[in-house]
């Protein structure tokens, strides 16, 4: 077992050091935001060599605009799951299949070659609001909005780290 990154210091260099190339190689100049948000002890930092046992390895959001993700969204999740590495940082980029029987749970499972079936999770920042808070960010939240929204989910949204930002994450 390779010694222990917290989540988030793997996903940033994941990012920067295996995703980012294949983006440039790829999709040069591609407007993106790359970040470890959503759910996860590993987003609060609260992970520990424990948490490599469940739903937790090198992985990160990919957001583009609406545009974007409508033209490039497929061949990038091609791209990855032919150019990733299988390994990074001693960690296995390749994930089961989600558990049906264990809350879509997904393991690292070590892989010769690829493709690979990474946890880069290419989306748009309105999906993302809305698969977290069933909300469309494109309009004023109202009280009873901020009154119904659970604080776990406004956590998730605040939550973890931005490695990279053209579309609007930190704004």
């Amino acid at each position: 077992m390779p010694d222990f990154i917290p989540g988030l210091e793997l996903s940033r260099r994941f990012y920067h050091e295996a995703v980012r190339p294949i983006l440039d190689q790829h999709t040069p100049g591609l407007p993106h935001s790359a970040a470890l948000i959503g759910s996860g002890s590993e987003v609060l930092g609260y992970d520990t060599p424990m948490s490599s046992d469940h739903h937790w390895g090198p992985r990160l959001l990919l957001f583009l605009s609406a545009a974007d993700h409508t033209r490039h969204a497929a061949a990038l999740d091609a791209a990855l799951r032919d150019h990733l590495p299988t390994l990074f940082a001693g960690y296995s980029t390749h994930f089961s299949p989600p558990n049906p029987d264990d809350n879509g749970v997904q393991l690292l499972v070590p892989l010769e070659h690829g493709p690979v079936n990474h946890r880069v999770e290419i989306t748009t920042l309105t999906a993302f609001c809305a698969s977290v808070l069933a909300f469309d960010p494109a309009r004023d939240p109202d009280p009873l909005d901020w009154l119904t929204f659970p604080t776990q989910s406004l956590l998730e949204l605040t939550a973890g780290a931005v490695y990279h930002d053209e579309v609007g994450l930190n704004s």
